[in-house]
């Protein structure tokens, strides 16, 4: 300050919070971090666009990701068309890394329809020799790495690869797995899928968004086996989340002056947008409080 004063910064930059705390934990949940009120010369987007990518080649125009287990629920989609967007749907799915069985899967998949797979389980080596595998057979077929991508070296590894996009896995705390990823997948133009393992609320689909991530992998923890009406009951829930998600979302966007995601990363990584931790008492409080709400 010019008058010799301390200058006073409101929170910390997303690169400082989850980089250099001298004194605490640099790893968070999503309900760990807040991001705080822009600056009042910040104004609302009047309109506000959730157009991004699943992958490097896969556009989509709403973040949200879900993953079929049955090649007759991927045909389904496929073939799916409603009125109000006739466009037509992309549809990603899994597939694991064991050789012998990963390769058939993967033909099955290529014919019923995937625009993108996502490597599922596996060590980053294995990950790598699928990467390698699917781009000989497909080489226009995009294909995410993941399932415990935690880490920025991890991230530069996969991204050298090959990988179109990457999917954050669930061995770290969430918040800070996003923002470590997305940081580094940026620099490549990667896009980046969190993981819908510990997303439980509309709110946590807003914080990976808001945090660098392109999409959220909508899924839930009994998903299993391969019968496509138990994925479709799977989609008939996820559906209340992703329509909750979507108004959240888009209110935050508004709300910090972002007119789309993208828009939204550039401020995150110039440091523009700034964050705030939030201690487990006052999570405690917070919670006391909506129950009692729902009381009445």
């Amino acid at each position: 300050m010019e008058d010799g004063g301390i200058a006073e910064d409101d929170g910390f930059s997303a690169h400082d919070l989850f980089n250099h705390r001298a004194n605490g934990p640099t790893s968070y949940e999503y309900d760990d971090v807040v991001f705080l009120p822009p600056p009042l010369s910040s104004s609302a987007a009047a309109v506000v666009s959730l157009a991004t990518a699943v992958s490097r080649n896969v556009p989509i125009s709403l973040p949200f990701v879900v993953v079929g287990r049955s090649t007759e629920l991927i045909r389904s989609l496929k073939s799916l068309r409603r009125p109000e967007n006739p466009a037509r749907r992309m549809v990603a799915a899994a597939i694991g890394t064991e050789e012998e069985a990963a390769e058939n899967r993967l033909e099955e998949l290529v014919e019923a329809g995937a625009d993108v797979v996502i490597l599922d389980g596996g060590d980053t080596r294995r990950q790598i020799e699928m990467i390698n595998y699917v781009k000989r057979k497909y080489p226009d077929l995009d294909v995410v790495a993941g399932g415990d991508v935690v880490t920025a070296n991890q991230a530069r590894i996969l991204i050298a690869a090959g990988a179109d996009g990457l999917r954050v896995g669930a061995r770290r705390c969430q918040a800070s797995a996003v923002y470590k990823v997305a940081a580094v997948a940026a620099q490549s133009g990667i896009p980046v899928m969190a993981d819908g393992v510990d997303i439980s609320k509309p709110g946590h689909v807003a914080k990976a968004l808001l945090l660098g991530a392109s999409s959220v992998l909508i899924k839930s923890r009994a998903t299993g086996g391969a019968d496509h009406e138990a994925d479709y009951q799977v989609l008939e829930n996820q559906e209340e989340l992703m329509l909750g998600a979507m108004e959240v979302v888009k209110r935050s966007l508004r709300w910090l002056g972002a007119s789309s995601l993208q828009s939204a990363h550039q401020r995150l990584h110039s440091q523009d947008l700034r964050l705030e931790l939030v201690t487990l008492d006052t999570q405690r409080k917070e919670e006391l409080m909506r129950l009692k709400a729902s009381a009445f």
